[in-house]
Protein backbone atom coordinates (compact mmCIF):
# COMPACT_ATOMS: atom_id res chain seq x y z
CA UNK A 1 0.00 0.00 0.00
CA UNK A 2 1.29 3.60 -1.44
CA UNK A 3 0.15 6.67 1.13
CA UNK A 4 -0.26 9.18 -1.07
CA UNK A 5 -2.66 11.67 -0.13
CA UNK A 6 -0.89 14.95 0.09
CA UNK A 7 -1.41 18.04 2.50
CA UNK A 8 -4.27 20.83 2.70
CA UNK A 9 -3.31 24.66 3.00
CA UNK A 10 -4.03 25.88 6.68
CA UNK A 11 -7.16 28.30 6.77
CA UNK A 12 -6.98 31.29 9.31
CA UNK A 13 -10.53 30.44 9.70
CA UNK A 14 -12.21 33.91 10.16
CA UNK A 15 -14.62 35.77 8.90
CA UNK A 16 -14.92 36.41 5.35
CA UNK A 17 -12.34 33.96 4.52
CA UNK A 18 -14.44 31.68 3.16
CA UNK A 19 -16.70 33.77 1.62
CA UNK A 20 -14.07 35.50 -0.50
CA UNK A 21 -12.27 32.77 -1.56
CA UNK A 22 -11.54 32.78 -5.75
CA UNK A 23 -12.53 35.95 -4.90
CA UNK A 24 -9.35 37.62 -3.68
CA UNK A 25 -8.44 35.26 -1.31
CA UNK A 26 -6.19 32.71 -2.80
CA UNK A 27 -3.35 30.36 -1.11
CA UNK A 28 -0.92 30.02 -4.32
CA UNK A 29 1.14 33.01 -5.32
CA UNK A 30 2.38 31.20 -8.45
CA UNK A 31 -1.45 29.82 -9.53
CA UNK A 32 -3.28 33.65 -9.32
CA UNK A 33 -0.66 35.87 -8.86
CA UNK A 34 -1.25 37.54 -12.31
CA UNK A 35 -4.60 37.94 -11.79
CA UNK A 36 -3.46 41.24 -9.42
CA UNK A 37 -0.58 42.54 -11.66
CA UNK A 38 -0.58 46.39 -11.01
CA UNK A 39 -2.81 46.13 -7.82
CA UNK A 40 -2.17 46.16 -3.65
CA UNK A 41 -2.33 43.22 -2.16
CA UNK A 42 -1.52 41.16 1.36
CA UNK A 43 0.21 38.67 2.09
CA UNK A 44 -0.28 37.06 5.87
CA UNK A 45 2.52 34.62 6.71
CA UNK A 46 6.54 35.01 8.24
CA UNK A 47 7.80 32.19 6.94
CA UNK A 48 10.19 31.16 3.28
CA UNK A 49 6.66 30.33 1.54
CA UNK A 50 5.17 33.72 2.71
CA UNK A 51 7.83 35.84 2.37
CA UNK A 52 9.47 34.02 -1.03
CA UNK A 53 5.58 34.89 -2.43
CA UNK A 54 5.92 38.64 -1.37
CA UNK A 55 9.23 38.94 -3.07
CA UNK A 56 7.46 37.17 -6.08
CA UNK A 57 4.12 39.13 -6.63
CA UNK A 58 6.17 42.27 -5.79
CA UNK A 59 7.34 42.10 -9.37
CA UNK A 60 4.07 42.30 -10.70
CA UNK A 61 1.83 43.88 -7.95
CA UNK A 62 2.24 47.34 -7.13
CA UNK A 63 2.12 46.99 -3.60
CA UNK A 64 2.55 44.17 -1.23
CA UNK A 65 1.92 43.88 2.69
CA UNK A 66 3.28 40.98 4.60
CA UNK A 67 1.31 40.57 7.39
CA UNK A 68 2.90 38.94 10.39
CA UNK A 69 1.90 38.18 14.14
CA UNK A 70 5.37 38.08 14.95
CA UNK A 71 8.73 40.41 16.02
CA UNK A 72 10.92 38.67 13.44
CA UNK A 73 10.46 37.11 9.81
CA UNK A 74 11.75 33.07 10.35
CA UNK A 75 12.18 32.73 6.45
CA UNK A 76 15.12 31.59 5.91
CA UNK A 77 18.11 34.83 5.65
CA UNK A 78 18.57 35.20 1.68
CA UNK A 79 14.61 35.33 1.18
CA UNK A 80 13.94 38.29 3.80
CA UNK A 81 17.51 40.40 2.75
CA UNK A 82 15.87 40.07 -0.95
CA UNK A 83 12.17 40.79 0.72
CA UNK A 84 12.73 43.86 2.68
CA UNK A 85 15.29 45.73 -0.20
CA UNK A 86 11.89 45.58 -2.54
CA UNK A 87 10.37 49.38 -2.50
CA UNK A 88 6.99 48.46 -2.80
CA UNK A 89 6.83 45.92 -0.13
CA UNK A 90 5.73 46.70 3.22
CA UNK A 91 5.83 44.76 6.08
CA UNK A 92 3.60 45.09 9.17
CA UNK A 93 4.98 43.51 12.51
CA UNK A 94 3.02 42.34 15.31
CA UNK A 95 -0.31 42.19 13.05
CA UNK A 96 -3.36 39.64 13.30
CA UNK A 97 -5.43 39.67 10.35
CA UNK A 98 -8.53 39.04 11.87
CA UNK A 99 -12.02 39.55 9.25
CA UNK A 100 -11.44 40.34 5.56
CA UNK A 101 -14.48 42.83 4.27
CA UNK A 102 -15.74 43.60 1.09
CA UNK A 103 -19.37 43.41 -1.41
CA UNK A 104 -18.34 41.27 -3.96
CA UNK A 105 -14.90 40.66 -3.96
CA UNK A 106 -12.21 41.63 -0.83
CA UNK A 107 -11.88 45.02 -0.44
CA UNK A 108 -10.16 45.42 2.94
CA UNK A 109 -8.63 43.35 5.62
CA UNK A 110 -8.45 44.13 9.35
CA UNK A 111 -5.78 43.67 11.41
CA UNK A 112 -5.27 44.02 15.02
CA UNK A 113 -2.07 45.26 16.85
CA UNK A 114 -0.73 42.14 19.43
CA UNK A 115 0.89 44.38 21.34
CA UNK A 116 -2.07 47.03 21.69
CA UNK A 117 -4.78 45.42 20.85
CA UNK A 118 -6.05 48.50 18.27
CA UNK A 119 -7.76 47.43 14.99
CA UNK A 120 -6.84 48.82 11.52
CA UNK A 121 -8.21 48.42 8.42
CA UNK A 122 -6.06 47.81 5.04
CA UNK A 123 -7.37 48.65 1.51
CA UNK A 124 -6.36 45.31 -0.61
CA UNK A 125 -7.71 43.58 -3.58
CA UNK A 126 -6.22 40.44 -3.37
CA UNK A 127 -5.27 38.54 0.13
CA UNK A 128 -2.68 35.46 -0.35
CA UNK A 129 -2.75 33.23 2.61
CA UNK A 130 0.85 31.38 3.52
CA UNK A 131 0.80 30.22 7.32
CA UNK A 132 1.62 26.05 6.47
CA UNK A 133 0.13 22.68 5.49
CA UNK A 134 -1.76 20.35 7.43
CA UNK A 135 -0.85 16.93 6.20
CA UNK A 136 -3.95 14.72 5.14
CA UNK A 137 -4.51 11.83 8.00
CA UNK A 138 -7.76 11.07 7.86
CA UNK A 139 -7.15 7.57 6.83
CA UNK A 140 -3.29 7.03 7.85
CA UNK A 141 -3.02 3.97 11.09
CA UNK A 142 -2.06 6.03 14.40
CA UNK A 143 0.81 4.33 14.71
CA UNK A 144 2.58 5.81 11.87
CA UNK A 145 1.82 9.51 12.71
CA UNK A 146 4.72 11.51 14.31
CA UNK A 147 3.67 14.78 16.61
CA UNK A 148 3.42 17.21 14.15
CA UNK A 149 1.13 14.93 11.99
CA UNK A 150 2.86 13.87 9.37
CA UNK A 151 4.05 10.05 8.85
CA UNK A 152 7.62 9.26 9.46
CA UNK A 153 9.09 7.35 6.50
CA UNK A 154 12.95 7.06 4.94
CA UNK A 155 14.03 8.55 1.90
CA UNK A 156 13.14 5.04 -0.26
CA UNK A 157 9.30 5.64 1.50
CA UNK A 158 9.41 2.72 4.09
CA UNK A 159 7.78 3.07 7.01
CA UNK A 160 7.73 0.66 10.05
CA UNK A 161 4.72 -0.94 9.58
CA UNK A 162 5.89 -3.77 6.06
CA UNK A 163 3.92 -3.14 3.16
CA UNK A 164 3.10 0.16 3.60
CA UNK A 165 4.86 3.09 2.19
CA UNK A 166 4.33 7.04 1.53
CA UNK A 167 5.38 9.47 -1.08
CA UNK A 168 4.24 13.53 -1.31
CA UNK A 169 3.44 15.86 1.09
CA UNK A 170 1.92 13.06 3.74
CA UNK A 171 5.87 12.32 4.17
CA UNK A 172 7.87 14.01 6.75
CA UNK A 173 10.46 15.49 5.04
CA UNK A 174 12.69 19.22 4.23
CA UNK A 175 11.48 20.18 0.91
CA UNK A 176 7.74 20.06 -0.06
CA UNK A 177 7.84 20.97 -3.57
CA UNK A 178 6.08 19.27 -6.91
CA UNK A 179 9.68 17.99 -7.73
CA UNK A 180 10.34 16.15 -4.37
CA UNK A 181 6.35 14.69 -4.44
CA UNK A 182 7.34 13.10 -7.89
CA UNK A 183 10.72 11.76 -6.82
CA UNK A 184 9.08 10.39 -3.21
CA UNK A 185 6.32 8.48 -5.61
CA UNK A 186 9.12 6.96 -7.61
CA UNK A 187 11.32 5.78 -4.46
CA UNK A 188 7.51 4.06 -2.87
CA UNK A 189 6.66 3.05 -6.21
CA UNK A 190 10.02 0.92 -6.91
CA UNK A 191 9.61 0.07 -2.57
CA UNK A 192 6.78 -1.23 -2.99
CA UNK A 193 7.83 -3.01 -6.31
CA UNK A 194 11.05 -5.00 -4.35
CA UNK A 195 8.71 -5.81 -1.23
CA UNK A 196 6.11 -7.70 -3.26
CA UNK A 197 9.12 -9.09 -5.22
CA UNK A 198 10.64 -10.38 -2.13
CA UNK A 199 7.74 -11.57 -0.65
CA UNK A 200 6.38 -13.43 -3.33
CA UNK A 201 9.48 -15.11 -3.85
CA UNK A 202 10.02 -15.98 0.12
CA UNK A 203 5.95 -17.48 -0.33
CA UNK A 204 6.95 -19.74 -3.12
CA UNK A 205 9.95 -20.71 -1.86
CA UNK A 206 7.96 -21.78 1.54
CA UNK A 207 5.52 -23.35 -0.58
CA UNK A 208 7.72 -25.63 -2.63
CA UNK A 209 9.39 -26.78 0.04
CA UNK A 210 6.33 -27.92 2.74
Amino acid sequence: MILALGSERKKLEIPGEKGFSGRGVSYCATCDGNFFRNRHVAVIGGGSTAVGDTAALSEICRHVSLVYHGAHLSAIYSLRKQTLERQNVSVLYHQEICRMLGTDEVERIRVKDSETGAENDIRVDGVFIDIGMNPSTKLIPKELLLPDGYVGADRNGTTKIPGAFVAGDLRKKQLYQIMTAMSDGANAAYSAQLYLEENLVSSITTNYEQ
